[in-house]
């Protein structure tokens, strides 16, 4: 009964944190994922909850209710793969769908003991999904983050992940109780970085236009960095600009030099061709907020 309480307890301080987390994400297409963090700390929390001992009378039921809640951790990665607009209302039901697909095996697959076994074609699907997770977010400042939930998601799908041959992981009450943990210490590295970062001497210095592209591709990943990357250079060259967006913000193309002295009417027309694109996932504010330098609007 302890650790069902304990786990509860985690879970209902995941759920809050991520709560208290979305107010700068207000206007933005991050909103999806957002909600669908939520929507997966509060459905591993009832979980937990259906766990103790005087409630968890039917064993394979508790077993599916707690594989549903550890597979809701993918959701938010993939709500993320459609968040530009238009079509980020839309893609909700596509993450809604997927979530149901990935229960299905659950109900087809065999149970031992009350645990569930995941046949290898699902295992490796999930796992593909924590993959992507990571690969899209290494290189933006929040790759922390990204290794730590990762890992709480491997803990969490552990008896599910490469295997068929039934339970030989840790008990499941220990795993809800460090997998919780991992991912509370995912979202205060999130928090922290997000805070941290913005209020830097060499941020504040660095060009507003770097600014805006540099949070854009650390919010949203390398999967949409890539395709907003190449809108803007393909722009940049039909009309003969000196400047390329690289990775690491604009550079004049001759010298490889950042692009700090580019010419106002170049300029103005690159900051035009960035916010038409970024539109599409960026509130108006939060464009404004990295342009100005001004702090962000804390929760």
């Amino acid at each position: 009964m302890a650790a069902s309480l304990l786990n509860t307890a985690l879970g209902l301080a995941l759920t809050l944190l991520l709560m208290q987390s979305g107010k700068p994400l207000r206007g933005s297409t991050l909103i999806g994922p957002w909600l669908w963090g939520i929507i997966s700390a509060a459905t591993l929390t009832m979980a937990s909850f259906a766990a103790l001992p005087s409630l968890a009378a039917d064993v394979p039921l508790t077993a599916l209710f707690t594989y549903a809640a550890e597979v809701s951790t993918l959701c938010p990665l993939v709500a993320l793969l459609g968040a530009r607009r238009p079509q980020h209302n839309a893609w909700q039901f596509v993450v809604a769908t997927l979530y149901a697909i990935l229960l299905v095996p659950a109900f087809q697959g065999g149970r031992t003991g009350g645990e569930i076994a995941i046949e290898a074609p699902w295992s490796w699907f999930m796992l593909g999904l924590i993959g992507v997770g990571i690969l899209n977010t290494m290189p933006t400042r929040y790759w922390l983050a990204a290794v730590a939930l990762a890992f709480g998601q491997l803990i969490l799908l552990a008896p599910h992940l490469l295997t068929s041959s039934g339970p030989t992981w840790a008990p499941q009450q220990s795993r809800m109780t460090a997998g919780l943990g991992v991912l509370i210490v995912a979202v205060l590295l999130l928090r922290w970085r997000a805070a941290a970062a913005l209020m830097l001497p060499a941020w504040q210095a660095r060009d507003p236009l770097d600014r805006l592209w540099i949070d854009f591709r650390d919010a949203f990943g390398v999967l949409w960095a890539l395709r907003v990357q190449q809108r803007v250079n393909a722009a940049a060259e039909q009309y003969g600009w000196p400047v390329e967006l690289t990775w690491e913000g604009f550079y004049d193309r001759i010298s490889h030099q950042p692009a700090t002295a580019m010419p106002a009417d170049v300029r103005a027309a690159l900051e035009h061709i960035l916010r038409s694109v970024l539109w599409r996932f960026m509130s108006e504010p939060w464009m404004e907020q990295r342009l100005s330098g001004l702090p962000e609007e804390r929760s």
